[in-house]
């Protein structure tokens, strides 16, 4: 299910008419979910009303700009924009996407654990960073991620400049970014599972 909370009263506040839900994407005051029974992408108001089916796939991760669905075919793992509008659906990537994030006319993408670039502007690709593990985040034009399983990193995707945030004892396992700070696990050498943050 998914909640708003005002902010002024803090109250929390279901959002009628949506059962089951696993992702979502706000924009210009319209929610935008996946179902996680079907893994169709709909969208409603805040209130859940004008519910409507846009895009009727299989789909495991997507972003919303402007008119377009940005999103991950799980079918075929290629990235894929459907306009919301017009329906019209056109392969942009035919690659095997793991994640993407899509920043400043750029889609920032993991493909066989490296990290590559494709400008929107003028359908070109550029490899930022090889060996990149499984998972990434990014904040304005800085690229974080786990690298020899133990360390992350970070890439400016622009200039491709390289520096190593944290070393973990061990292998770390999840890698989050939410609100200027990175958070990871790892076990440490004591076989304990500890949490650390850094503040970006």
């Amino acid at each position: 299910q998914i909640y708003y909370i005002d902010i002024n009263t803090l109250e929390d506040n279901w959002i009628s008419g949506v059962d089951s839900a696993d992702a979502l994407y706000v924009q210009d005051n319209m929610v935008f979910y996946r179902d996680a029974n079907g893994n169709n992408i709909y969208k409603c108001d805040s209130k859940g009303g004008n519910k409507e089916l846009v895009a009727e796939y299989t789909i495991s991760d997507f972003q919303v700009v402007d008119n377009d669905i940005y999103y991950i075919d799980q079918q075929t793992s290629n990235l894929k924009k459907r306009n919301i509008e017009t329906g019209e659906t056109n392969t942009i990537i035919p690659e095997l996407i793991e994640s993407f994030f899509i920043y400043d006319k750029s889609i920032i993408f993991m493909f066989d654990q490296n990290i590559y670039c494709y400008n929107l502007e003028n359908n070109t690709t550029d490899l930022v960073q090889e060996n990149c593990g499984f998972r990434f985040v990014l904040k304005d034009d800085i690229i974080y991620y786990i690298s020899e399983k133990n360390k992350i990193n970070s890439v400016n995707y622009k200039t491709k400049e390289l520096s190593t945030i944290f070393e973990a004892e061990s292998d770390i396992s999840s890698l989050q970014l939410y609100d200027n700070v990175l958070t990871y696990s790892y076990v440490d050498i004591d076989l304990l599972s500890r949490t650390a943050r850094t503040k970006l």
